[in-house]
């Protein structure tokens, strides 16, 4: 369907596509150690965040270094995500749970 001279173009492409969320990223890696810990549960940080993981989880050779500086922050946010949206679940159990049924 496609030439291979048209697929590594657009693997290039992509590649330099992440090579700029990952430049995003350690931004806000550094703006988050000077404290501004609310820039975490934005939603476009947390949609760059999953776009990122889905394509990590595949590509494992392209721009090793610099997410290697980033997981850190990467692990912080993931870890902050799951305390954020365990809490609200938890919330909207408990108000079914006490929801009074007719």
């Amino acid at each position: 369907f496609f030439d291979y001279t048209t697929l590594l173009q657009l693997r290039d492409g992509i590649k330099m596509c992440f090579g700029m969320m990952i430049e995003f990223i350690e931004e806000l890696s550094i703006v988050n150690s000077q404290g501004e810990n609310n820039l975490i549960n934005h939603p476009l940080i947390i949609a760059t965040f999953r776009i990122f993981s889905a394509w990590l989880a595949g590509e494992t050779e392209a721009h090793q270094e610099p997410i290697i500086k980033i997981i850190p922050f990467l692990i912080e946010i993931s870890a902050n995500q799951f305390l954020f949206l365990s809490f609200f679940f938890f919330q909207n159990v408990f108000s079914f749970i006490n929801y009074p049924f007719k």
